[in-house]
């Protein structure tokens, strides 16, 4: 079975590619804008800087999200992303990036594994 999205611009793109991941990550409402806007800004800063990993998490990037988003317990929302494992530790970098598999691509595959075992997300 294959089932198409259509998608209209950056933000529907991202929040419909994200959305699937909301429920088997377990976030909340609030969790899910704080990440689309990330994985948004993340994808600006790929054209727009020669490292965005830096850039990303950066006090300036934190700044402007904190402000588009208006929510008050911004930090703790950003920890309980990064402790459900949608922002990821690069000890070669030593920065935090935001977990490959929620980088949105034109195509995504799920399978379900019945039989599986439990593993955690990362």
């Amino acid at each position: 079975m294959e089932i198409r999205i259509p998608i209209y611009d950056e933000e529907s793109f991202v929040d419909s590619y994200l959305r699937f991941f909301k429920g088997v990550i377990d976030l909340t409402d609030t969790e899910f804008v704080v990440l689309v806007r990330f994985v948004i800004l993340y994808r600006k800063l790929i054209a727009e800087v020669d490292n965005p990993d830096e850039e990303l998490l950066s006090v300036e990037s934190k700044n402007e999200l904190r402000g588009d988003i208006s929510i008050s317990s911004f930090n703790n929302h950003l920890k309980s992303l990064r402790d459900k494992g949608c922002f990821i530790h690069d000890r070669s970098s030593d920065l935090f990036k935001i977990n490959s598999l929620l980088l949105p691509k034109e195509e995504l595959n799920v399978k379900f594994d019945i039989n599986g075992s439990e593993e955690e997300f990362a």
